[in-house]
């Protein structure tokens, strides 16, 4: 019987954002890897087969970006026992999406559709503890999950884990989410929600004004996308702020997909006080929330 390949999960994904390092940049995208609350290092069994699932789906979401697009990896321990674990990686891109049938194809046999990434992703889990899904729309772009139990032996770290696991906590904030982008707003409510935060959601600036005249004191913080139809996020904040002129002025951080610095400062003069680049860095938006919302006893 041929050893079982023990693989460190940090090197290999430190290889592999060295491996796609050239498409990415010959397409100039935004490319940005997380690794969250992983206490593992060592993976014992099934270590080759997320390598490959992890370099097709990086490979797939490079391949139908567009120039100048961004692509996201994060892989994030959901749970360890002494010999298991189990981990969500995902693969997030805002490239053209599909539609329900392009979606079907991709994840079609191997045989039938061997150049694209998904169909070979399904191949490889078809014999591992793991599943798949993809949340994907034309124009929305893609995010494709895989859940998957490996063995590790190595000793347990409940140190490290129990002290990412207590990092973030806002139980009982309320945010209003605003963005018109299903599959973004999707993603940052997960992000919320998963910190113990409720959230509500409004899908354009006009939308957001309307729930704020009504129920403003209600939130501790609204997260606002620039860009949307109706009324975008700058005019929607000037209309807040200038509601507020009586009372409690609520924190609003805006969402953008743009770095320039024309963007964050024409959003300080609407009356946001912070901007979050998009795709979401859950460390920087946590960072941000806590600045804002989280008080020490």
């Amino acid at each position: 019987m041929d050893a079982v390949r023990t693989i460190n999960l940090w090197d290999m994904i430190k290889q592999l954002v060295k491996e796609s390092q050239q498409a990415i940049e010959a397409k100039h995208l935004h490319f940005r890897y997380r690794m969250e609350r992983v206490t593992v290092t060592q993976i014992d069994e099934g270590g080759e087969q997320l390598r490959q699932i992890l370099k097709e789906l990086v490979m797939n979401a490079t391949a139908f970006t567009p120039e100048g697009g961004d692509v996201i990896l994060c892989v994030t321990e959901l749970m360890r026992t002494r010999d298991y674990v189990t981990l969500e990686c995902y693969v997030q891109d805002d490239g053209k999406g599909m539609t329900g049938e392009e979606k079907e194809q991709a994840f079609s046999s191997v045989h039938k559709n061997p150049e694209h990434g998904l169909a070979r992703v399904v191949e490889i889990i078809k014999d591992m503890d793991a599943r798949i899904s993809c949340e994907s729309a034309p124009g929305m772009g893609t995010v494709v999950r895989v859940i998957v139990k490996l063995r590790c032996t190595e000793p347990l770290s409940t140190a490290a884990r129990d002290k990412s696991g207590d990092l973030y906590n806002f139980t009982g904030k309320t945010v209003l989410l605003v963005e018109d982008h299903m599959l973004n707003l999707e993603i940052a409510r997960d992000f919320l929600e998963q910190v113990g935060i409720r959230v509500e959601t409004a899908l354009n600036g006009e939308e957001a004004v309307r729930i704020c005249r009504d129920h403003r004191e209600k939130f501790d913080l609204i997260l606002m996308d620039i860009r949307m139809p109706v009324m975008d996020g700058l005019e929607a904040t000037r209309s807040i702020r200038q509601m507020e002129k009586s009372g409690r002025e609520v924190p609003i951080v805006a969402l953008t997909a743009s770095a320039y610095e024309g963007d964050s400062a024409r959003s300080r003069a609407a009356g946001m006080n912070e901007t979050i680049l998009k795709p979401i860095d859950p460390s920087k938006l946590y960072g941000v929330l806590r600045q804002y919302m989280f008080r020490r006893a």
